[in-house]
Parts: C-alpha cells; structure tokens; sequence
C-alpha cells in the first residue's frame, strides 16, 4: 500500500514537471525569454479585440497554468494584462489567474504529503485560529521577492484552510499586481522588461517587500518561523 502510494507521488511529480521541461527546453534550445511575449503585444491586443470573452478566458487559464507549474514569468503577464485589459480590469483578472493556479498547486502539495507520518507543530498554530494564516499569507504574497510557490507550498504542508486560502492569496496578489498593471498601460513603448526597473520602481517593490514583514512584529509569528527548530523536529 505505501509503495503503491510512492508511486502515484512520483507520477503526480513526473506530470507536474512536464510543463516546467517544455520551458527549460525552450529556453535552452530556442532562446526563450520573456522580452519574446512584449514582442506579440500587439498581436494579443489584435487578437482580444476581436474575441474580447474568449481572449479573456484564455489569458485567465494561461496565468492559472504557469502558476501551478511554477513557471516564473508572471511579471510580464501582469504588464500584459494592464497593456490588454486596463489596469484595473487586467489586475482582476491576473488576480483570478494566480490565485487559481496557486490554489491547484496548493491542492496538489498537499495531497502529495499527506502520507507523510511527521506533523509540523506549525499546523496547530493555523488549526487554533485560522485569522494567523489569513493575516500572515495576505502579507507574504504582497511580497515581489518571496518566490510564490515556495509559499503555497508552506501553507499546503501546514494545511491551511482553503477557505483561508483563495482569498487570502487574491487579495494579496493584488497591490504588487497593480502596480505591475498600472506600468504595463504604458507598455506601447516598452520592448523589454528590464526597462520598467527604475528607481522609483525599485523604491515601490522595497516598499512592498517591507510591507510584506509587517507579521514579524509578532513574536508568535517569529517563533513559529524559526525553522532549524522545525528541521529538528522533522528528524526526530
């Protein structure tokens, strides 16, 4: 029984690299970058004129797939999504598309753990009041820096409530989404994307980032981050 378990871990791990393969191969053999997407951006306005809905729907389900295989372009999709839709607009539906693609990847960790026998003292801390989680998630996804899967990959070990979860991680994904969105309304006389990294930029995502700390002032939160006690409790 547990082998047969291992092994549909492995499958499972097999099917959610494949994605992440096919980019690595691109970017290896056929010089893929993100700069390649700024360069269709008026292609993708042709293309959402004409079939708003379907284009819309479409742009949703690829942020939402990108997410879930930890495929990290999401920064020109969002300067996308501002260029096509708006800011506001083009915001909203990058929220969608990322707290999607998290929530599938968040299910996903935590069905391939959940045979696992050890337990983190952590999921009782979430467990007790399920407003930790909340408070704590909204303020790490507002972070441009903390890489987006290794935290819905945290909050899956921990188990956090799913309806804790989605909206927590929509709500936080929108401040660093907007301000994304807002800069790629003027993507017209953008070519690649380090041209929108200036100074005010930077000062902008600093400030995010230090927002991002907020729940630190906590000394629970801080306990409960202290992982070389939670890596010892792991080897016992």
């Amino acid at each position: 029984m547990k082998a047969l378990a291992k092994k549909k871990n492995v499958v499972f791990l097999l099917l959610y690299c494949l994605p992440l393969l096919f980019f690595v191969y691109q970017y290896l053999v056929n010089d893929f970058s993100t700069d390649m997407l700024l360069e269709y951006k008026d292609y993708f306005v042709s293309m959402k004129n004409k079939h708003q809905v379907l284009f819309s729907f479409l742009f949703v389900l690829s942020y939402s797939v990108l997410v879930a295989s930890s495929i990290s372009i999401t920064a020109v999709l969002n300067l996308l999504a501002g260029y096509l839709f708006g800011p506001v607009t083009g915001t909203l539906l990058a929220c969608v598309g990322g707290t999607a693609g998290s929530y599938i990847l968040f299910c996903f960790i935590r069905f391939t753990v959940k045979g696992f026998r050890w337990v983190l003292p952590d999921r009782h801390y979430f467990a007790a009041d399920p407003g930790r989680g909340f408070f704590i998630l909204f303020f790490m996804r507002m972070s441009p820096f903390l890489p987006a899967s290794l935290v819905t990959a945290g909050f899956a070990v921990v188990r956090l409530k799913d309806f804790i979860f989605i909206p927590a991680t929509f709500l936080g994904l929108f401040p660093l989404i907007l301000v994304y969105a807002m800069i790629g309304g003027q993507l017209g006389s953008i070519d690649h994307l380090r041209e929108i990294y200036n100074s005010d930029f930077i000062w902008l995502l600093l400030l995010l980032a230090g927002l991002s700390c907020f729940p630190l002032v906590k000394k629970e939160v801080r306990e409960m981050m202290n992982f070389l006690k939670i890596i010892n409790y792991i080897k016992r």
